[in-house]
């Protein structure tokens, strides 16, 4: 991508925009950022099948019928369920940064105090994962669409406010200095209220939120982007944001092709109330490729 206004590349990378934060170019940070978020993404997700209720002792059928609807509700509704970060399904989130010992003896810090503080900082953020993906990935429909047997929602960027690129990292990164600064600047306005233009607030917090873009190399092939927003209401496990509010809109609808009978249905029947594109995915049995391919879904 290239910025007409300044003649030069303007292609994402974490390098660059780390360095316009650490510049404290905050507000060219962001043109950076939302400038270069993809028109669509797409979000993969899992569905049940009646096959499990009839062969586990532990899902019982209304259970599984039950998690199945609380995905159809919100799709149709207009809604994206996001969890906090103690219900991702990665227990490494979060950790692409660490605490370096020898900083905080520096920097005369409590280990104790600073993760009192980080746990209070994941409870800030309410999250969910997008991928640049095309529909025809074939390990993102086994590994986030439970083989097949799921959905994937093709949404619209209307507003990239709140997508991040995620940035994939061969070593984890120290942050015990900026923690204590950090903390040190909090504690310096006492109960005054913290003003939200401070410069150097500015810095530390886009450091900490991006703890949250950050992963190992080994997921890189999943290309994803984070929508982040603030857990308002202190949720534990999550809440269903409207997607008005994170400037996201369904554009269509894939059917994973193992997908069961009735939860195609439902799927049709959302996809005919919202007026958007319904598509079903299938292998062609008669050609070489291994590339998924999609055809429209139409009432069974």
């Amino acid at each position: 991508m290239r910025d007409k206004r300044r003649g030069k590349d303007m292609s994402f990378t974490s390098i660059e925009y780390l360095r316009l934060i650490s510049d404290q170019k905050i507000d060219e940070a962001y043109e950076y950022r939302c400038i270069n978020v993809p028109k669509t993404l797409y979000k993969y997700s899992r569905l049940l099948g009646n096959q499990l209720c009839e062969e586990s002792i532990t899902h019982s059928c209304e259970k599984i019928k039950d998690k199945n609807e609380r995905k159809f509700q919100a799709l149709e509704n207009n809604l994206l369920w996001m969890p906090t970060f103690s219900h991702l399904n990665d227990p490494f989130e979060f950790k692409a940064l660490y605490l370096n010992k020898r900083s905080l003896e520096d920097y005369g810090g409590q280990i104790s105090e600073i993760e009192k503080f980080l746990k209070g900082i994941r409870g800030l953020f309410l999250l969910a994962s997008f991928s640049q993906n095309l529909t025809n990935n074939i390990p993102m429909w086994s590994h986030y669409a439970n083989n097949h047997k799921g959905f994937c929602v093709e949404y619209r960027v209307i507003n990239p406010k709140h997508l991040y690129p995620i940035s994939y990292e061969a070593e984890r990164v120290a942050i015990a200095s900026s923690i204590m600064k950090m903390i040190s600047k909090f504690s310096s306005y006492g109960e005054d209220k913290i003003p939200e233009n401070d410069p150097e607030l500015r810095l530390y917090f886009n450091i900490i939120y991006h703890m949250t873009i950050m992963k190992h190399k080994s997921w890189e092939y999943e290309k994803e982007y984070r929508a982040i927003f603030y857990n308002m209401k202190s949720e534990k496990l999550g809440n269903n944001i409207p997607l008005v509010d994170l400037g996201l809109e369904v554009s269509k609808i894939y059917v994973g092709a193992d997908c069961d009978i009735e939860n195609r249905q439902r799927l049709l029947h959302i996809a005919t109330k919202l007026n958007c594109e319904i598509n079903e995915m299938y292998l062609d049995e008669y050609e070489p490729s291994f590339e998924l391919r999609f055809q429209t879904l139409s009432y069974l």
